[in-house]
């Protein structure tokens, strides 16, 4: 029996090795495995609202930056970097970047598709990435939802209130449920 127990803990430490970061691994099995992934107030279809000139498109998502910045790739081929609307995830240095990070793949996994909706009230953010809306499939709920919003609702981001004025989002119910004036 102590030989068992022994070869065990050795399993153990073995695999705790290989992953650096234990605690993200651990916000991962939690969130699959027992808590219900933010959703929308209601079911709602994906769709583009507001200037139809602006970028729409369903495209597959490359890479998760990080809790607030992914990449899709164009129906013409380009890598679009995509700043999600309204939320404002922990930076790599800050506590809770991890996790964050991590629910967004789930949310947004690489090679799924993607309804990308670029705002109209602020298309471009200062660092020259797309700011859009990103609607996503979640699988467990199976149901899209916006990632701004889930991200916000899931406590790993926040809402970003400097841009309820400007974002053509501001005004939407979902935005003024989370915190954006009327």
């Amino acid at each position: 029996m102590r030989r068992f127990i022994k070869n065990l803990e050795s399993i153990a430490d073995n695999s705790l090795q290989k992953f650096k970061s234990a605690s993200a691994l651990a916000s991962i099995f939690a969130m699959l495995a027992c808590e219900t992934p933010a959703s929308p107030t209601r079911y709602e279809r994906p769709y583009c609202k507001g200037n139809m000139n602006m970028y729409c498109s369903w495209d597959p998502v490359t890479r998760i930056t990080d809790g607030d910045t992914l990449h899709v790739l164009s129906k013409d081929r380009n890598d679009i970097t995509i700043r999600i609307a309204l939320a404002m995830a922990p930076e790599r240095d800050q506590s809770g970047y991890q996790e964050a990070n991590a629910y967004h793949a789930y949310l947004c996994p690489v090679g799924f598709r993607a309804l990308v909706d670029q705002d109209d009230g602020q298309p471009f953010d200062r660092f020259g990435r797309m700011v859009a809306v990103v609607w996503c499939y979640d699988r467990f709920l199976l149901t899209y939802v916006r990632s701004s919003e889930a991200m916000i609702k899931s406590g790993h981001a926040i809402l970003d209130r400097r841009f309820c004025g400007v974002s053509e989002f501001g005004k939407d119910e979902w935005a003024r449920k989370l915190g954006c004036p009327p």
